[in-house]
């Protein structure tokens, strides 16, 4: 896809190329306008916005820890530290 360029924005774009990579474009359509897929992508949302994600990639930690980092790996070294933060928060409840 990335190396295509494909523009992968819209239901009718992603359903022909799904089709392309034989899948039944009809039944991913059918699929991608789901209740099940709806109230997924619904929760999703509701997260981000809890989570006050404005970009992506965006790590979150325990739902209340937004890892900011200035580098990939400053923003894994940035995650692991969260993680045990919380798992000590965890430990001692």
């Amino acid at each position: 896809m990335h190396k295509e360029r494909l523009r992968l924005t819209d239901k009718s774009s992603i359903s022909e190329w799904v089709g392309k990579q034989g899948i039944d474009a009809g039944e991913f359509a059918a699929a991608y306008s789901g209740f099940s897929v709806n109230t997924k992508v619904s929760g999703a949302e509701q997260t981000a916005l809890n989570d006050r994600v404005n970009a992506l990639p965006t790590v979150v930690v325990a739902g209340k820890f937004a890892v900011l980092g200035r580098t990939h790996e400053d923003t894994l070294r940035i995650a692991d530290e969260l993680i045990a933060k919380a798992r000590a928060e965890l430990a001692q409840r």
